[in-house]
């Protein structure tokens, strides 16, 4: 809030000095900043789950109404840009499509957790995708359990817990066939983050449903046994991954069931979204406590 404070009396100071609408103002600071600013060495972007510092409202040229977002909701945000141009991070969009590209002020943002990430600078590597991927999952793990053990935790809490989980199992499965239809091979740990997915996501009973849990658990097999040995390849390699990608279909099912068997309703769902973002936030924090206290 205080960045968004100064901005505005930077904004009014300018005005007062030229004489120039609010719109141009702010548009000459924007250059002006931009021309002193670090220029990116490769095409970046950034993927995150943010969680809103304060209400924002997002529109579209193209869209009919606005959207508001209340503080403390949780979204998923891009920031993106070019090679050999300023970098800029004093925005988010909430789309990469620009029909439906909504922006966000930066300092409205509390980014929570890094999806994925290509830096502007050569120097600054690129967490593998895999690595990313498994951390994240320990995570959507921890919020499930968190739930499950809170007596406090509502339908609506669980659902968004799951839908969290689900997000992550449909990243895993698209690496994993996007690597191979692209003619390369899943690395080993991205294998067998996906054997686990399958394994602790598709239980008997769960949810209340009669999964295929034979079938997803031969998956899950597979999966460690190509990881521990890579030189496996030709068409039976693609067989066996065109199985793992329907497994992990089921996975994500199962986790989906939680939500459509709740039903819930617009009011409900932005109350819960809320609370997940404390709840998401909170593990966040004793996570990293963990890693300082170890």
């Amino acid at each position: 809030m205080t960045k968004h404070n100064d901005r505005k009396k930077a904004i009014r100071a300018r005005m007062a000095q030229t004489g120039e609408a609010y719109n141009a103002a702010r548009r000459a600071l924007d250059h002006e900043r931009a021309e002193v600013a670090e220029v990116a060495e490769r095409d970046w972007w950034r993927h995150a789950v943010v969680r809103l510092t304060r209400d924002v409202t997002t529109g579209s040229p193209y869209v009919d109404r606005p959207t508001h977002h209340r503080a403390g909701s949780v979204l998923t945000l891009w920031q993106t840009g070019r090679k050999d141009r300023p970098i800029n991070t004093t925005q988010w969009t909430t789309s990469l499509d620009v029909d439906l590209m909504g922006f966000i002020p930066a300092d409205a943002v509390e980014v929570v957790e890094v999806l994925e990430e290509m830096p502007p600078r050569l120097a600054d590597p690129a967490e593998p995708m895999h690595a990313r991927l498994a951390r994240r999952w320990r995570r959507a793990m921890a919020l499930v359990e968190h739930a499950a053990g809170d007596a406090t935790a509502t339908l609506s809490d669980r659902v968004m817990v799951h839908d969290h989980r689900q997000g992550v199992t449909r990243d895993v499965q698209t690496q994993v066939v996007r690597l191979h239809r692209g003619g390369g091979r899943p690395e080993p740990e991205l294998l067998r983050l996906a054997a686990d997915i399958l394994e602790q996501v598709v239980r008997p009973g769960a949810g209340g449903y009669a999964w295929d849990v034979d079938s997803t658990r031969a998956a899950a097999a597979e999966l460690r046994a190509l990881a521990d040995d890579p030189a496996q390849d030709g068409p039976d390699l693609t067989a066996r991954l065109r199985a793992a990608d329907t497994a992990l279909s089921v996975a994500l099912q199962a986790d989906g069931m939680v939500g459509v068997d709740a039903r819930l309703g617009p009011h409900e769902r932005d109350q819960a979204q809320v609370r997940f973002g404390a709840r998401l936030a909170a593990v966040i924090d004793a996570e990293q406590a963990a890693r300082a206290n170890g």
